[in-house]
């Protein structure tokens, strides 16, 4: 099972990557479709709520052991987690915002990619995202840089993979989340 997971969410980065730019009709087609669907909405539900309610990392940026077991638990519950929304990072637009239907063995996966403004650099998104995620998860693995420059941060949390991805895509800065239970 996790070798799928890690299949799927390969290859919603790769599918985000080579979706069209802002130029083409069907980078608008995909955003259009992601913002007007009320099944597409769900997969990227309200986190502002969520957003005081979580835990704050330290200075060292861990999250007290009585805050990191209630995220645990709130990870557990089948949400998605707080920090998987377009309303918790700067973007101009959605690109993509796909949510698979639930496996028989209760795996499924999610995936959102933002276009981000034209002087974002993949170290500053990567810093956003590092501080949104922090918030639930902690301590959080250093990001890989790949040869063409994208940041990747991978790891585990509760019941769920994550992946991120930030960096250019046929010239646009972007930002891929994704994560799969």
């Amino acid at each position: 099972m996790a070798r799928r997971i890690l299949a799927t969410l390969i290859g919603a980065a790769a599918l985000a990557c080579s979706s069209s730019d802002s130029k083409t009709d069907g980078g608008a087609k995909a955003s259009a479709s992601a913002e007007a669907s009320p099944a597409k909405a769900k997969a990227a539900p309200k986190a502002a709520d969520k957003a005081g309610e979580a835990a704050e990392p330290t200075a060292r940026g861990e999250v007290p052991p009585a805050a990191a077991a209630a995220t645990a638990s709130e990870a557990s519950s089948g949400e998605a987690p707080s920090w998987f929304s377009p309303d918790r990072f700067p973007h101009e637009r959605v690109i993509r915002n796909d949510q698979s239907q639930p496996h028989p063995d209760g795996s499924a996966s999610s995936a959102l990619v933002l276009a981000l403004a034209k002087d974002v650099t993949a170290e500053a998104c990567m810093q956003t995202v590092r501080e949104q995620l922090a918030r639930e998860i902690g301590q959080l693995a250093e990001p890989t840089r790949s040869d063409d420059g994208r940041l990747t941060l991978q790891g585990r949390h509760g019941d769920y993979q994550y992946m991120v991805v930030c960096g250019d895509a046929k010239g646009q800065p972007t930002l891929f989340l994704s994560y799969a239970r």
